[in-house]
């Protein structure tokens, strides 16, 4: 990894602590008003390396919808989306990984 793209990096990360509902366009606009030249397709792609994920504000007319909504999310957390510190395994198999050591443990 270059430098330029580790100082570009730590500027992503700072300007998503500040504002974590930019996505990848929205921290194109920002970071070209600090004459910062990038894509935003490499913004994209470092985004993903670094796990960063944008934040959306939304308004529930329930409780029950936003309560499903959230079990939407931790399912496709749990079993969809790779981790980079799991080896790019989802946490579901790394759980179903581990479990055959923990019986062995016991």
């Amino acid at each position: 990894m270059s430098d330029a793209d580790l100082s570009l990096m730590r500027r992503i990360d700072e300007l998503h602590l500040e504002r974590p509902f930019m996505g990848a366009r929205m921290l194109r606009r920002q970071l070209r008003q600090e004459d910062i030249k990038v894509g935003r397709r490499h913004i994209a792609t470092l985004i993903k390396k670094m796990g960063v994920e944008a934040l959306y504000l939304k308004a529930y007319d329930s409780v029950s919808a936003a309560r499903a909504d959230i079990a939407e999310y931790l399912h496709w957390y749990n079993t969809g989306r790779s981790h980079s510190s799991l080896s790019d395994a989802t946490p579901e198999q790394a759980y179903l990984d581990l479990l055959p050591k923990l019986a062995e443990a016991a």
